[in-house]
């Protein structure tokens, strides 16, 4: 089945790292941060198997956490400070 065509590609909604980067942007935050939120959020999806965020629920967000703590020994900012 061929995609719906009747939208333009300039109707439709920014892909979500665009939408990430615009967000940054807006936020003016330095080049570095918006290097690391979509490093984040590319890493998010990709423990997903490549769901789009939209499509899950607190539980997968836990679910990754849990996996950056435990698994890779990421230390969040704020346990950082401790």
């Amino acid at each position: 089945m061929k995609p719906d065509t009747s939208i333009s590609s300039s109707e439709r909604a920014p892909k979500l790292l665009a939408q990430v980067v615009d967000a940054i942007r807006i936020r003016h935050c330095s080049i570095r941060t918006e290097t690391a939120y979509v490093h984040w959020v590319k890493a998010y999806i990709r423990f997903h198997r490549l769901r789009h965020p939209r499509d899950m629920r607190a539980c997968q967000m836990t679910k990754f956490l849990s996996y950056l703590a435990i698994e890779c020994g990421v230390v969040s900012p704020v346990d950082a400070v401790r």
